[in-house]
């Protein structure tokens, strides 16, 4: 069984090759710069979910995955990790490790829904260390990315903190928190200024 190491979030970064946010992991107590990032692939909406976690950013209604959290503290279910112990095709793979009263429960999860869901319960998240080997990259190399104005720099759960499939437009704005009440004006307009990015980027912009 390969050891796991503890990650942070050491910031979100933009891809101009596929026009898409990519979040950058390191080892948890890594200096910044960390020598090596782990670059995971988001959606826009996960990329969303994660921003808003990160900051503290609540909304009047819940959003998903604040609704599977309090899904789970209605079942009694705590998060105790989240680990991501395989790279596949081109493809993170992550699971849950829940426990409930002496009972272990584990899932299979995207990295993207796991890491927003570890952001609101406080749970460390870890990285196989032959997942880190094979997928993490010189900080030169991710820097070649565009990074976003949106420093997460965060630790998750304490001590520490996906390739995800593209959703479309309208299970976007679903997620869209335009209609809510606006929460501190410092992390909602890091928010604001990400969607309006990723809504007007064109390639061109990165020729």
């Amino acid at each position: 069984m390969s050891t796991m190491l503890p990650l942070d979030i050491a910031s979100l970064a933009f891809d101009p090759s596929t026009q898409r946010p990519v979040l950058l992991l390191k080892l948890a107590g890594s200096p910044d710069p960390a020598e090596r990032l782990v670059p995971i692939t988001l959606g826009r909406p996960e990329a969303h979910a994660i921003i808003s976690a990160a900051h503290g950013i609540t909304f009047s209604r819940p959003m998903t995955h604040d609704l599977l959290v309090s899904i789970m503290q209605a079942s009694g279910l705590i998060l105790s990790r989240v680990e991501i112990g395989s790279f596949s095709q081109g493809t993170f793979l992550a699971t849950l490790d829940f426990l409930r009263d002496d009972n272990h429960i584990t899932l299979d999860a995207r990295p993207s829904d796991a890491i927003a869901l570890a952001l609101r319960t406080h749970a460390p998240l870890f990285i196989a260390d032959n997942v880190y080997q094979e997928t993490s990259v010189k900080t030169q190399i991710a820097n070649a990315g565009i990074t976003l104005g949106i420093g997460l720099g965060t630790g998750i759960g304490g001590n520490a903190g996906s390739n995800a499939e593209a959703e479309t437009d309208v299970e976007a704005d679903a997620e869209s928190p335009d209609n809510e009440e606006p929460p501190a004006a410092g992390p909602r307009k890091l928010l604001d200024d990400f969607h309006e990015f990723i809504q007007h980027v064109e390639p061109g912009d990165f020729a």
